[in-house]
């Protein structure tokens, strides 16, 4: 018991212990104001006071209560925060220190007992939590429940947090003994702190298809999947999903890109061609920068695509293609745009000198052939007769004489023979085609353009 003098008035203060359940440990505010952490001795005033509780000096009121001190003495109390109660040294789970004995009244006439009152319910305190399938936590503590949901709470201030997927949020809230309180959380998607470094360095990052920077960065985004992206000239890309529920750190390695190279020539010249949706050139391109790998190669003539084809490149290899392509839909009766005859509309050229030239030209080729077979026959039954001779002037003489002049004849034959057959060859293809054919050198032989 304190005792103060003030202009020679006298007046008592309450001694107030407040202490915590073994292994716990309490910050108490007493009417509001903060008195330290358990064990607390403070001077009251007697009458009602409303003691508080947090768990940390900074976190939220866990629960209140509203015990009634008396004028003058001491009084203690233990709060145990798991069961949310305060006792009285005594154990009594509700405070209620004795008043002081006051003087006996006189002795009066007993009056007739009245009949005992029934006893009343005690007022419920109620949270009503708004929301759709937010998962609902009370003090930090999970209720169990998902929002809407209905809360009994104890009367004070309650922390309540909503929590769906990656968004949260919560709010503080006091609840009046015996009401209803109604709380709205508006719950956002968190953000993350997403650090993106690359190997080299200096790639362009891509987040979800958006450009946001080179590498290294660092960038704060909001929780959920996000592919990640870095592109490099003269790397190939590189990707990685990630789920950010947390600062992340992601690496990524580029491999240096591997080219081979692509030759295109196309009949009619005035086909455009695209390889990957990108132009590259008209009737014939040589390309020597290709990624290796599988690109889509287009064929198009007057924004009409008339062919489409996968095309492998591999490292340092070279893809040579020869391609005709004709235009399905043109009406085959129309003219051609420079007024020339259809080549349905051309005579046909199997007249008889033709044919007869190329009966000539296959028959000399066939002819010479056999001729060049004979000689060799001839310069090998020498060359023979050439080893069996002993060393001196005359044995070479006669391998000068016999043996080399016949094997070059040999040779000379044959390849007359074989330009006169492959001649022959030609001539009768483009007699006997249906439509006019189109010989032309290529890098890699000769390309025959008609229909057969």
């Amino acid at each position: 018991m304190t005792l103060f003098s003030l202009l020679g008035l006298s007046a008592f203060a309450t001694e107030l212990n407040i202490e915590a359940a073994d292994g716990q440990t309490a910050v108490v505010l007493v009417d509001d104001f903060v008195k330290g952490e358990t064990p607390v001795t403070t001077d009251v005033d007697g009458g009602e006071v409303t003691l508080a509780f947090r768990d940390s000096m900074f976190g939220p009121v866990l629960f209140s209560k509203t015990v009634t001190i008396p004028a003058s003495g001491s009084v203690t109390f233990t709060v145990d925060l798991d069961a949310r109660e305060v006792r009285t040294a005594g154990g009594s789970a509700t405070p209620a220190p004795a008043p002081a004995p006051a003087p006996a009244p006189a002795p009066a006439p007993a009056p007739v007992p009245a009949p005992a009152p029934e006893p009343s319910a005690p007022a419920v305190t109620r949270l009503q939590v708004a929301g759709s399938g937010a998962k609902v936590l009370l003090d930090g503590k999970d209720t169990g429940k998902t929002a809407p949901a209905t809360l009994d709470v104890d009367p004070g201030r309650h922390v309540v947090r909503l929590e769906k997927g990656c968004e949260a949020g919560e709010e503080t809230v006091t609840a009046t003994e015996g009401d209803t309180t109604k709380v709205d959380v508006p719950i956002v998607a968190a953000k993350h702190m997403l650090k993106v470094e690359t190997t080299p360095k200096g790639a362009e990052v891509m987040v979800d298809g958006e450009v946001l920077g080179k590498s290294p960065l660092e960038v704060k985004l909001a929780c959920g999947t996000r592919e990640v992206k870095a592109v490099k000239e003269g790397f190939q890309a590189a990707s990685k999903a990630v789920d950010l529920k947390a600062d992340e750190k992601v690496a990524l390695t580029l491999e240096q890109e591997k080219y081979g190279s692509l030759a295109i020539d196309v009949q009619p010249a005035n086909t455009t061609i695209k390889l990957d949706g990108e132009k590259v050139g008209t009737g014939s391109v040589k390309l020597d920068q290709v990624p290796v790998g599988v690109h889509e190669l287009v064929l198009e003539r007057k924004g009409e695509v008339l062919e489409r084809k996968a095309v492998t490149v591999k490292e340092n290899g070279e893809v040579m293609l020869s391609m005709v392509v004709s235009d399905a839909k043109a009406d085959p009766t129309a003219p051609p745009p420079d007024g020339s005859t259809p080549p349905s509309e051309r005579p046909a050229r199997k007249s008889p000198g033709r044919l007869a030239a190329n009966g000539i030209v296959t028959a000399a080729g066939l002819a010479v052939l056999p001729l060049g077979f004979y000689n060799y026959g001839q310069a090998r039954k020498a060359y023979l007769d050439y080893q069996d001779m002993p060393d001196g002037t005359e044995r070479d003489s006669f391998y000068r004489s016999q043996v080399q002049p016949r094997q070059n004849l040999a040779f000379i034959e044959w390849g007359a023979g074989g330009a006169l057959f492959a001649t022959g060859a030609v001539m009768w293809i483009t007699s006997l085609a249906d439509a006019p054919v189109r010989v032309a050198p290529m890098p890699n032989g000769l390309v025959l353009n008609g229909r057969f």
